[in-house]
């Protein structure tokens, strides 16, 4: 089902470029792509995150070979042995921190590198800096370009291994990761991108870390869990990643159910705090507890968002990051009076009598339901008032999708 949704995305593009109708928007393509991604779809395979634990042992196996390579008698032997062995140290580290993939690592030349100078901000000691720019990428398609400015760091340090890669290079122009031969000659070629991966496995390998299930996208996929293991805000990490929807950040994250708390409880604390109008506890003739409703106004809805995996392939973080981009973006523009679990109390933008009403409502929530559900996830959320019947304090204003105002 991967393949068949590229194929339908290449298609959208090449309508929408060429001035055409996009046919991949239309309901009926929707509802097809849908029901065969119900049927078909399968647990994708996904690329093991290399880890900074992983991460601290190849550099130590690199560094270990640099200090190997001068012991060796025969120079050539030595120099081939340092110049691959800083390559790797250099490939991993930038890969890893700027969460590169394996085309942009091999199409970086020295051209897009500034190697620079700058203090620490809060020790206003000197350190030295570099902007990494890439002037296309994948996600790039307007070929603008973009930077990436990185600091000296204590250790795992890519703004060091890039100076020491150039000076071992001796080089100001031309690729940067290039072909080592066994006597030390550099290519003036890039490496070739089927030689990734045989490349870090091989470095892999070499610190005694079991390669298999390692792919290209591994360092990518390790700093994605790595900023959120550190309780990285998300929109961070997409910033810096360069991710343009919360679903690539879904894709590259692992199932770990005290990360989703984690970040559950960040969420909820960066929430802000609106306090409009104070809640009334109703009693109902026929039950005993007390109804805890929303506040009385004419204008307060209730709506109710329960989401939920559509297979087992979707991470269980995944509920807790779509929450928290429909919280920021598609509720952003409303007045939040509360949040009690899945339900959202905010003040309507409309009357809700109005003529409007059933038009805004309707495009709430079919916002909502696409964004879950193109987050593999699926849910039906429901929208209340709190005016009504006030025995149970608030009062159905019908389905998701579909809802028209009462003719009474």
């Amino acid at each position: 089902m991967s393949t068949v949704g590229q194929r339908v995305s290449l298609l959208g593009t090449w309508h929408e470029e060429m001035g055409y109708p996009n046919p991949t928007q239309d309901s009926l393509v929707k509802t097809v792509l849908k029901g065969a991604r119900s049927r078909y779809r399968k647990a994708p395979k996904k690329a093991v995150p290399l880890s900074r634990d992983h991460l601290v042992r190849i550099v130590q196996a690199c560094d270990d070979a640099i200090v190997a390579a001068a012991q060796l008698d025969d120079p050539k032997q030595s120099l081939a042995q340092t110049r691959s062995a800083g390559r790797d140290k250099a490939f991993f580290l930038l890969g890893f921190w700027c969460a590169f993939r394996s085309d942009e690592l091999v199409n970086l030349r020295w051209e897009y590198l500034t190697f620079g100078e700058g203090r620490d901000a809060k020790t206003g000691r000197p350190i030295r800096t570099l902007e990494v720019f890439l002037p296309a990428s994948k996600g790039d398609r307007g070929a603008e370009g973009r930077s990436w400015t990185l600091h000296e760091m204590p250790e795992l340090c890519p703004v060091t291994a890039l100076f020491d890669w150039r000076a071992a290079m001796m080089a100001d122009e031309g690729p940067v990761f290039v072909k080592v031969g066994r006597w030390g000659h550099a290519s003036d070629a890039p490496l070739h991108i089927n030689s990734v991966l045989e490349l870090m496995k091989r470095a892999i390998a070499r610190t005694g870390i079991e390669a298999t299930g390692f792919s290209t996208h591994s360092l990518r996929r390790g700093f994605a869990n790595h900023a959120i293991d550190r309780n990285t805000d998300v929109r961070d990490l997409m910033d810096w990643v360069k991710w343009k929807d919360i679903r690539s950040a879904v894709a590259y994250l692992e199932a770990n159910q005290r990360l989703a708390n984690s970040l559950a409880e960040i969420d909820q604390d960066m929430l802000p705090t609106v306090s409009v109008l104070e809640p009334v506890r109703l009693r109902s003739e026929d039950q005993g507890a007390p109804i805890v409703a929303a506040p009385s106004s004419d204008r307060t809805l209730i709506l109710n968002v329960r989401i939920e995996k559509n297979n087992g392939a979707v991470p269980d973080r995944a509920v807790q990051l779509i929450r928290q981009d429909i919280e920021r973006g598609v509720l952003a523009k409303l007045k939040l009076v509360k949040k009690d679990g899945p339900e959202f109390h905010f003040m309507s933008p409309v009357d809700l009598d109005s003529a409007e009403f059933a038009d805004w409502a309707e495009d709430l929530i079919h916002e909502i339901v696409e964004t879950v559900d193109d987050a593999a996830c699926w849910c039906e959320p429901e929208l209340w008032r709190t005016m009504g019947h006030q025995e149970y304090g608030r009062e159905w204003m019908g389905p998701s999708i579909g809802w028209a105002p009462s003719e009474e």
